[in-house]
């Protein structure tokens, strides 16, 4: 009997955790739990690697075509909400194409990237630039009417006008801008990207410079008011409306939206 209790006893012993024991058992569901943690941080960066990468060109970083549609619709919702103002801005380079054939690709994409940089450097942090594709350029003004998204737009031209350095020889490039302004050319996204693209085409049918949208679907056409002349020290000159007529399209670039 006695050694049948000492049995008991040894079992019911060894059935017992110790408080060695429940540390180990406790560190290993720690440890668990820090690699669940790490895995679902990883998967977490990895989404928003992927979202970023989607959203963005990927030469020069900027919000692409899809960010800054998604960007416009937002603002025209607090603007129209607050009952407030914001400008769109179109800009096509002038003469890329030249530059793109004559000294290939990587020049071409040198150029994007140091026409992005500019622009940038150009506009307030509050402000939203994008690469739609090609060397065409996206912008957003918040707070802007039409006189001071002029003012932003001729601050542009003879920022781009200042010669760029690709491969050892000094090149130069143009811009034509249109300009749309909610709510006077527009209160939706499709008719306000309608304007601002008429208007960059009519500045870019001017030989370059800046017009602004006209005002209300179909009653006006863009007005050219604005142009940088074509030499080494860019001028900007005022000019009255532009002489209405058909508006065309410059070749696109080679260069895409990676």
């Amino acid at each position: 009997m006695r050694e049948d209790r000492r049995a008991e006893a040894a079992v019911e012993a060894a059935a017992t955790p110790t408080s060695a024991d429940l540390q180990a058992v406790n560190e290993r569901l720690l440890l668990a739990g820090l690699r669940e943690q790490e895995r679902a941080e990883e998967a977490r960066q990895m989404a928003n690697a992927l979202e970023y990468r989607v959203l963005h060109d990927a030469l020069t970083d900027l919000p692409n075509r899809t960010l800054f549609t998604d960007r416009l619709e937002q603002l025209i919702l607090v603007a129209h909400r607050e009952q407030a103002i914001f400008a769109l801005l179109f800009l096509d380079l002038d003469r890329f194409k030249s530059i793109n054939d004559r000294l290939g690709h990587q020049a071409g994409d040198l150029l994007l990237q140091q026409v992005a940089a500019r622009i940038r450097g150009s506009l307030r942090e509050s402000d939203t630039l994008a690469r739609l594709y090609g060397d065409e350029f996206g912008i957003l003004l918040p707070g802007n009417d039409a006189t001071t998204a002029a003012a932003v737009a001729r601050k542009l031209l003879v920022a781009l006008a200042a010669p760029y350095l690709l491969q050892g020889r000094l090149e130069q490039v143009g811009a034509s801008i249109g300009i749309a302004v909610y709510p006077a050319h527009g209160t939706e996204t499709i008719a306000l990207m309608a304007q601002a693209d008429a208007a960059m085409y009519t500045a870019k049918h001017a030989r370059g410079g800046y017009a602004l949208g006209g005002f209300g679907e179909g009653q006006e056409q863009p007005r050219h008011t604005g142009a940088v002349e074509e030499q080494e020290q860019p001028r900007h000159t005022e000019a009255g409306p532009h002489d209405r007529g058909t508006t065309t399209t410059e070749p696109t670039s080679t260069n895409k939206v990676l």
